[in-house]
């Protein structure tokens, strides 16, 4: 164990989160003494968390101090409809104020450069400070904790973010290697790759399966094809993309397991989760507060003080909010199905698979492009 931790601090310090950070550990602690919140304690706990952040928001960034004296309103309120008074953020809003929407409170050191290639077509740039990425670490592990994962279980991501793929330099190998994971790469492949990724699952046996869900659709069709045994995760965690229900009965007969939804963005992070019941998507209120206009979804994340986004106009749009208390127990409100985020599968003339959203992470921290298509 001396080792182990001694590789942890390493990790760390080199800006790589795991599991046995003290801080993230603190926050998972918030979680779970959260998790059985009646509808009252959610709404005070969000209202409570908000107000902060407004009045953080006010005091060191230059965007919304302008933007709340500009139409009059004091960056406090009463109760949660009222931050519908606050005009909505807007990914023209944050590329052509970027430098205002950074809080002067932080130092380039202590922000993280962050950047989407963007699913609609509008690359996007942002800063996150690090007591975000803390929190952001330990809403993973709870969610996972959800689907009956433990720390130390096997687990394999079938992703799909070139960007990140590049980024996985000896510390975060090391990472994986201590915490079990396989970190495969669907992106640009070919039949033959996906066939070899699923001999090598058959093999590591994963009890977590993470993936886009286009991606897990293609590997379980791979899988079927070839009929290759032995990958059957406890739980599959379906992210990135809409999942349809055809998709979603097709994996989990192909792998005999349930699929989890999980819908979040790297602006804002994580937003809603599925439970052990499947009816929709519960909001991660711990993380966010989300709203609904018209179908559109806007979502203010409750922890990046280095950059606030207030009432941020994803982009992704959903059939309803539910807020009747779900059957699992839980009464935080739902997400009835998103229906934005949906990518192709390409094949090229010589058999290589190469999954649609490839080409906005082309995109990712570009300067200088405003939209593409």
């Amino acid at each position: 164990m001396g080792i182990e931790r001694t590789l942890i601090r390493f990790l760390y310090s080199a800006g790589i989160h795991v599991t046995g950070h003290k801080k993230i550990l603190q926050y998972q602690k918030l979680f779970r003494a959260t998790e059985d919140y009646d509808l009252q304690q959610i709404c005070q706990f969000q209202l409570e968390k908000i107000n902060k952040l407004l009045r953080h928001a006010y005091e060191t960034t230059k965007y919304y101090k302008s933007l709340l004296q500009g139409i009059g309103i004091k960056p406090k309120i009463d109760d949660l409809q009222a931050l519908q008074e606050i005009p909505i953020l807007t990914r023209g809003d944050i590329q052509q104020n970027l430098s205002k929407l950074v809080s002067k409170k932080y130092s380039d050191q202590e922000l993280v450069r962050n950047a989407t290639g963007g699913s609609t077509g509008h690359p996007l740039v942002f800063y996150e400070d690090r007591n975000q990425y803390d929190f952001s670490a330990a809403c993973q592990n709870h969610n996972f904790s959800t689907m009956g994962y433990s720390v130390g279980d096997k687990m394999a991501y079938l992703w799909g973010s070139d960007r990140d793929y590049r980024l996985r330099n000896i510390c975060v190998r090391i990472r994986d290697t201590i915490l079990r994971c396989k970190f495969l790469n669907t992106f640009d492949s070919s039949e033959e790759q996906m066939r070899n990724y699923a001999l090598l699952l058959s093999r590591f046996k994963p009890k977590l399966l993470i993936g886009y869900a286009s991606s897990l659709r293609l590997f379980a069709e791979i899988a079927d094809k070839f009929q290759i045994p032995g990958i059957h995760p406890i739980a599959i965690q379906s992210s990135a993309e809409t999942l349809f229900d055809e998709h979603r009965k097709y994996i989990e007969k192909v792998f005999n397991t349930k699929i989890f939804n999980y819908y979040g963005s790297r602006e804002v992070d994580s937003i809603a989760h599925e439970c052990e019941m499947h009816n929709g998507l519960h909001e991660i209120f711990q993380m966010s507060y989300v709203e609904l206009l018209g179908n559109k979804i806007i979502v203010t994340n409750l922890w990046n003080l280095g950059m606030p986004l207030i009432r941020y106009e994803i982009g992704d749009a959903a059939d309803a909010i539910i807020y009747t208390q779900c059957s699992c127990g839980r009464a935080s409100k739902r997400l009835r199905a998103i229906t934005g985020k949906i990518s192709d599968i390409i094949k090229a003339p010589n058999g290589k698979l190469v999954h649609g959203a490839y080409f906005t992470h082309l995109f990712y921290g570009a300067q200088g492009i405003r939209q593409f298509q």
